[in-house]
């Protein structure tokens, strides 16, 4: 069946979803009364095989509970995130594409940050660390998989407090940074920076 006929189906039982405008990605897994539950298998089809890209866990209920994706070459688990509903609850993870650990962080059930983010190199080396707290108050440094900073910036009880920067990289070089000013979580400045690089 084609994914967007799923509420149209009310029985119970396990089928395969393809997707209207790509017959080479499905997923696959049980439905209840039209909702999906348990575990749910998301696959793309890469050299005539079927690779699987994601996981997603749903309670009886259809909410889910558990994100997992993985890289396509590794096959390794490259996030591993946790949800209470829609929002993200407890303790979060990303890994290289290697399965080495990357950034884990916590948050609390309104999907905000709390107590511990860890950013370490793939050799297991600390590249960041902040401790925020119950109260959800510290910095932030957000790096991809190459290490480049990408976001950073303070939060105040849960909330955004101050400059946040965010970096377009061109090349492995900043190429444009631009910066929000927020007050209580509410943005009420922003400013763009272009960067250049001299040629000689």
């Amino acid at each position: 069946m084609f994914i967007d006929s799923l509420p149209q189906v009310k029985q119970q039982g396990f089928v395969q979803m393809y997707d209207n405008n790509n017959n080479e990605s499905f997923e696959q897994g049980k439905i209840n009364n039209g909702i999906k539950v348990g575990l749910w298998k998301s696959y793309t089809e890469m050299l005539d095989q079927p690779i699987l890209h994601e996981e997603k866990l749903y309670s009886q209920d259809g909410d889910i509970r558990n994100f997992k994706a993985y890289d396509y070459e590794t096959k390794q688990i490259v996030e591993d995130k946790n949800y209470f509903y829609d929002d993200l609850l407890g303790i979060q993870k990303e890994f290289y594409p290697t399965g080495k650990p990357h950034i884990s962080f916590e948050t609390d059930k309104k999907g905000k940050y709390i107590n511990d983010f860890t950013v370490l190199s793939e050799k297991g080396e600390e590249i960041f660390k902040s401790h925020l707290g119950s109260q959800g108050t510290g910095y932030i440094k957000y790096y991809d998989k190459d290490n480049f900073l990408i976001w950073e910036g303070s939060f105040k009880n849960k909330k955004k407090e101050g400059w946040h920067h965010e970096y377009i990289m061109d090349g492995g070089k900043k190429a444009e940074t631009k910066s929000t000013l927020y007050q209580d979580d509410k943005p009420i400045k922003t400013k763009n920076v272009l960067h250049t690089t001299k040629v000689n």
